[in-house]
Order: structure tokens, then sequence, then C-alpha cells
């Protein structure tokens, strides 16, 4: 697997990445590892809103959005 960081290409002022040359079982090890990442934001999420402490409360749109990029990621792949 090779990544290419294409710096004249931005996309809300990032670098594009370029993944070339993967291979099937390197493309499934990301997929599994993106979901897994997936499932512990979920738990997380759940965590911080049962919690009564107010600084776990911050972390909640933090938290959501980042599921949101995930499963948009995820669905892209798959």
């Amino acid at each position: 697997m090779k990544v290419n960081i294409n710096r004249t290409n931005t996309v809300k002022g990032y670098a594009t990445r370029d993944i070339t040359n993967i291979e099937v079982e390197e493309y499934t090890e990301i997929v599994i590892c993106l979901k897994i990442r997936l499932e512990t934001l979920e738990e997380k999420n759940k965590e911080y809103k049962k919690s009564d402490d107010e600084r776990l409360k911050k972390f909640i749109p933090n938290t959501e959005s980042e599921i949101k990029k995930l499963t948009k990621i995820i669905e892209i792949l798959q």
C-alpha cells in the first residue's frame, strides 16, 4: 500500500491523500479497523450521555461528529 499526499489539492484546508497499490487483505483490514473504531466511539458516546459529569457531556458533539464522518467513510469503502 502506498499513500500519496497531494498538497496541491486541498479539501477544507487539508491536503488530499490518495491510497494506491492496496491489496484486498489490506483493504479488509482498514474497513475492520474503522468499524471497530466506530463501535468504540458509539459506546463512549453512550457513556457520555449517561454520565452526570458535565465535563464528559462536552465531548458529545465532537464524538457524534466523528461518528458521522466514520459512518460516511465506511459506506464509501463498502
